[in-house]
């Protein structure tokens, strides 16, 4: 998940679009608990455990 995720906002990006991660999966996207991914934000995930999403 990670990979696609890191995939999806570089190439988001790259077409100067905002990206947004959600926070608690379904509920944080009901109660608001969204923020900005940037490249930064996404440019080590892959070796980390877990999901980005998850976090």
């Amino acid at each position: 998940m990670n990979a696609a995720i890191r995939a999806v906002t570089r190439c988001a990006l790259a077409q100067d679009w905002d990206v947004l991660g959600v926070r608690r999966r379904y509920a944080g996207l009901v109660e608001g608990e969204v923020y900005p991914l940037t490249g930064r934000a996404v440019s080590n995930i892959m070796q980390r455990g877990g999901t980005k999403a998850g976090a």
